[in-house]
């Protein structure tokens, strides 16, 4: 969910200083919830900001600090399997992650599993071209 702009939140502090209305009735006036008007009236209190605070980050993920290894990994072997590849990298930084977790990032790594040797087709597959045509018929005749 999108934060809520700088704009509306003053809008909302210069409703409650104008006696506008409690928190609870500005907050159904808004349609926000009470702990929202609650938050950005003590903010602006204590700091006379009503920016909404910097997001904070999620979670980098186990693999996040080992990039450099399974790049490395897999340009020693680009056909490694992924299951072979978390080997590799369990045996390399002593730690496990699934075969997911690697998918990932080798995706964000822009990495794609190399086959080993290409394939060249040879001859024709399926069945062999009739002699008279697509199938020997006229479609036409007989109207």
């Amino acid at each position: 969910m999108q934060a809520y702009s700088t704009d509306f939140r003053w809008k909302v502090v210069r409703a409650y200083e104008a006696g506008r209305g409690s928190q609870r009735v500005l907050a159904r006036l808004f349609g926000v919830s009470l702990s929202f008007v609650q938050e950005l009236l003590q903010r602006y209190r204590q700091t006379g900001r009503v920016e909404p605070k910097p997001h904070g980050g999620g979670n980098p993920g186990k693999v996040v600090r080992h990039l450099a290894v399974g790049a490395r990994l897999h340009a020693q072997q680009p056909d490694a399997s992924l299951a072979e590849r978390c080997a590799q990298l369990a045996a390399s930084v002593q730690g496990r992650v699934s075969r997911m977790t690697m998918s990932r990032a080798l995706g964000r790594l822009e990495l794609t599993r190399k086959k080993d040797v290409p394939r060249v087709r040879t001859g024709h597959r399926g069945r062999a071209p009739s002699p008279g045509g697509l199938s020997g018929a006229d479609p036409l005749a007989g109207r």
